[in-house]
């Protein structure tokens, strides 16, 4: 998630030059909003415990679904605009850790936390930094990681 937030800063210098000027007033709603745009799980499976219908779709007591966070999470219904990067986005009620319940991710605080402190390092530090050649992604069927990123400062 690290990498990828950085490529999507690299992606769009307006958005990276608005957040390095106001860092303390839109670090926050920068990091939702990398979570958002690259979510850091491409799916989730689950089996239906009853009957129901979701977005008109009728779904059957033990049918097994799967949710795809980056089509949840850009969702024109929700967000506005939902395919633009915006550090400034808010509100976000991004699903990039689950919807709630019992399968809420247990370390997205930490995740928070992490990427907001890097942030504000990295861009404080290095607010020059650059990408150094192409990024080389993970291959995975659930994680949508970065396996290589040279950068230049």
């Amino acid at each position: 998630m690290l990498a990828a937030g950085l490529q999507l800063l690299f992606d769009h210098p307006d958005q990276r030059t608005k957040l390095i000027g106001d860092l303390d007033g839109l670090l926050g709603s920068a990091v939702e909003e990398m979570l958002r745009y690259c979510s850091p799980v491409t799916h989730f499976k689950r089996t239906a415990m009853q009957d129901t219908v979701v977005g008109g779709q009728s779904i059957k007591a033990g049918e097994r679904v799967v949710m795809f966070y980056g089509s949840a999470n850009r969702d024109e219904d929700i967000f506005e605009n939902a395919d633009t990067f915006d550090v400034a986005r808010h509100p976000n009620p991004h699903v990039a850790f689950g919807a709630g319940g019992p399968h809420l991710c247990l370390g997205m605080h930490v995740a928070r936390v992490e990427l907001a402190v890097m942030f504000r390092e990295l861009l404080t530090r290095m607010p020059h930094i650059e990408a150094g050649g192409p990024i080389e992604r993970m291959h995975s069927s659930f994680i949508a990681g970065v396996h290589r990123m040279p950068i230049k400062y």
